[in-house]
């Protein structure tokens, strides 16, 4: 709540709604990664279970390996939709430069490439009983997402520096927490040689249906920012997601 009040005092209601736009976006994105992630960390967590850190290795090798290949192209094609996708109608700004639109979807196509394999320490955290560990990075994002937010405010920023504060910071810590979670643990550390094609495949089978219930989950839970920014413009995107955050802090 604090970001949005600083964000809403310091851009206004249409650019605000552009960068609440956007940052409900990634949410929908959940689903980019395939299932690869919640995949990793159920085996992650039989394997732990059994006693079995052989296993993973090639388990976290194999789904980092996928996972970088995945985000790779949800960033190229992210970066490319600026030629032929109407951001502007779909974000509800006519009123923006359409440099500073552009600005933005590229800044939210690369933190969205690069968020699906930084999802692998969070990942891994979790599915080795570690959630207290995964817990404190994530209030290190939610301090780091905050420091962003006031330091673009106080420099009167343009729109794409409170997207890349808002999205973008988080997903660098996620890199960071996914760098130390690996580097740690020598049973964890990933590597060329333990990339397999056996293990890729037992994963894809598994993360199909995770695939299935994320990307049902995105539309329906995720998707209501982007509809209101469309249809009644960027302003009421802005108090759509004031009132979204405000029910999310109550509940």
């Amino acid at each position: 709540l604090l970001t949005v009040s600083i964000s809403v005092r310091s851009l206004g209601d249409s650019p605000f709604g552009v960068v609440a736009t956007l940052g409900t976006m990634i949410g929908m994105t959940g689903f980019a990664d395939l299932g690869l992630g919640q995949g990793l960390m159920t085996r992650l967590a039989q394997s732990q279970g059994n006693n079995d850190q052989a296993a993973m290795k090639p388990l976290v090798s194999s789904a980092l390996a996928s996972l970088s290949g995945l985000g790779a192209a949800v960033a190229i094609l992210g970066s490319a939709s600026i030629a032929f996708l109407p951001w502007e109608a779909l974000l509800g700004s006519p009123g923006l430069p359409q440099a500073e639109i552009n600005a933005s979807v590229l800044i939210f196509a690369i933190s969205v490439g690069v968020a699906i394999p930084a999802s692998v320490g969070p990942r891994v955290l979790l599915g080795t009983q570690q959630g207290a560990v995964a817990n404190t990075w994530s209030l290190a994002a939610s301090v780091a997402q905050f420091a962003a937010v006031a330091a673009a405010a106080w420099l009167g920023a343009p729109v794409w520096a409170f997207v890349a504060a808002t999205i973008s910071v988080p997903v660098l810590v996620s890199c960071v927490e996914s760098v130390w979670v690996l580097r740690r643990a020598a049973h964890l550390r990933p590597g060329r040689s333990h990339v397999s094609r056996d293990v890729t495949k037992h994963l894809m089978r598994l993360s199909g249906l995770f695939f299935v219930l994320n990307f049902a989950v995105s539309a329906a839970f995720q998707s209501d920012a982007l509809i209101t920014s469309a249809v009644l413009g960027a302003s009421s995107a802005a108090v759509f997601a004031v009132g979204l955050r405000m029910f999310g802090a109550a509940s």
